[in-house]
């Protein structure tokens, strides 16, 4: 049996009750005499649905007007194919800028003055080479790491305070897209208003950054772009899930270098042998897979299905804590130790005087707990890690108490993680270790970036759809409404959306 699809079922739909919703539109002053007979229609075909599409994907062609020329056809794709383009440019363009911006906080500072002054200079931290162990070798190592903004003492009431926290805002993205982007620039009140961001617009001029002025692009697919932009930026940043998986990941693999550097090593020798196996295995030319390959994958997939629906089937019924013992008794019986002390070809490693994969998380649970929710006067000491760990050992204080200075500048108070501006330092230190260390997988992303060879999404609304196709001098399309009268304005297309949309397409 074929079902329709989606797309049918809105043909059939609109088909059914297309009158009494025009109707309605034009004459809503107008009881409809008809809307009785159409009522059955309607309902008659809505029956059959169990449940309600109400997007659905589908080819452009598909929904275009039938009536529609050739000739008209071919300028509706130009003319939105070269919206896709200029929106996926501005896209672009304006990342850069914003991942720039971004990245100045990791070699340049603040400095204010007693007479509320502010100034930006270069600046650095500490070498990368004091957060790891003393026998660690990596060129890279010596590399200077981000300023912690511990010495920015802003006044509660200065308005520098108050600019400083609203950096990458939606407010501060406009400021950025009228500086770099606007066919006018920034006003010069907003300017002296945000002393902040005119600092970091004078770090990174318009100059500097070839092809960003965009006359030419019409207001209204930046505006969207700009918008859309946006809100995937402020997602991206919300919750702390950057700053929080960041430093599960520093900490977990700081700990692993200083107290389980056997097991460290192997890792980084892993990791090694693959990449040559991939490199020394590496077939530039496409083959097609064979029979016997499809159906393995096919197998290989439906054996995984089975695996998880038995496991889900287990942990119902047994519970996860009488899993795990009956895992430990089979490695046990197998003669595997029970921690992490073998590689994935199941070779055993030296583990001599490396700790376990327990203690190591218990270590990281409290260095965790004792770095973002204990209310800090001062540095962390030996009472605080005896005080949430008893039976914490000398080596282990000594390792924990050296993570926990070298990264407690860069963690600062809990009212200040809904800022991204102060989340920053930490994420650019965050990354850097990661990369040097060989947990490369483990680093986040700054801001959203996409790449130069594809097209991002225009949203096309009514507006949007009046401002592509019916404006400007290059093959100007004239959209009409129901009554045959020309739409002339935006405002006008947005006021009457289903006219707009229905010159164009069948909805």
């Amino acid at each position: 049996r074929k079902k329709k699809r989606s797309l049918i079922f809105w043909f059939d739909f609109i088909e059914a009750g297309f009158e009494i919703v025009c109707n309605k539109v034009t004459n809503p002053q107008i009881e409809i005499s008809r809307a009785e007979s159409s009522k059955t229609v309607v309902s008659e075909s809505s029956s059959k649905l169990n449940e309600i599409f109400r997007t659905c994907t589908t080819s452009m062609n598909t929904i275009l007007r039938a009536d529609i020329t050739g000739n008209i056809k071919n300028i509706f794709f130009n003319k939105i194919n070269k919206a896709i383009e200029e929106s996926s440019d501005y896209t672009l363009k304006l990342s850069i800028v914003l991942f720039a911006k971004m990245l100045s906080f990791k070699s340049h500072s603040f400095i204010i003055n007693d007479s509320d002054n502010i100034k930006i200079q270069p600046s650095a931290g500490a070498q990368l080479s004091s957060f790891f162990p003393s026998n660690f070798q990596n060129a890279d190592a010596v590399k200077k790491v981000s300023t912690p903004l511990t010495t920015l003492s802003f006044p509660s009431t200065n308005k520098v305070k108050k600019d400083f926290q609203t950096l990458f805002s939606q407010e501060h993205l406009q400021h950025i897209h009228s500086y770099y982007f606007g066919a006018k620039g920034i006003i010069k009140g907003s300017l002296e208003k945000n002393p902040v961001r005119s600092l970091l617009f004078q770090l990174i001029q318009k100059e500097a950054l070839h092809g960003s002025k965009s006359d030419s692009m019409p207001a209204s697919i930046m505006s969207t772009a700009l918008s859309q932009y946006g809100t995937n930026f402020a997602n991206m940043w919300a919750d702390k899930k950057i700053f929080l998986s960041l430093l599960n990941s520093v900490l977990e693999v700081l700990l692993r270098m200083h107290l389980a550097p056997n097991r460290y090593k192997a890792y980084l020798d892993f990791v090694e042998s693959k990449q040559k196996e991939i490199l020394a295995g590496k077939d530039t030319t496409k083959k097609a897979l064979s029979r016997d390959q499809k159906r393995n994958i096919l197998r290989h997939q439906e054996y995984k299905k089975r695996q998880c629906k038995e496991k889900a089937t287990s942990v119902f019924i047994k519970g996860k804590q009488a899993i795990r013992e009956e895992t430990k008794r089979k490695n046990i019986d197998k003669g595997l130790p029970e921690d992490d002390s073998t590689t994935s070809d199941g070779e055993k490693i030296n583990m001599e005087g490396d700790l376990p994969g327990k203690r190591l998380n218990t270590l990281k649970s409290v260095l965790r707990r004792l770095l973002l929710y204990k209310k800090r006067t001062h540095n962390l000491t030996k009472d605080d890690f005896e005080g949430e760990m008893k039976d914490i050992k000398e080596p282990e204080l000594k390792v924990c108490l050296k993570i926990s200075s070298r990264l407690l500048p860069y963690i600062l108070s809990a009212d200040t993680f809904n800022f991204v501006v102060y989340q920053l330092p930490f994420v650019h230190l965050a990354n850097d270790l990661l990369k040097i260390s060989g947990y490369s997988g483990k680093t986040r992303p700054i801001c959203p970036t996409i790449s130069v060879f594809t097209l991002q999404s225009l949203r096309l609304d009514s507006a949007m759809t009046f401002n592509v196709f019916c404006s400007g001098t290059d093959n100007k399309l004239n959209i009409y409404d129901y009554n045959g009268e020309e739409i002339p304005t935006q405002q006008a297309a947005a006021s009457i959306k289903d006219a707009s949309f229905n010159a164009f397409f069948l909805i």
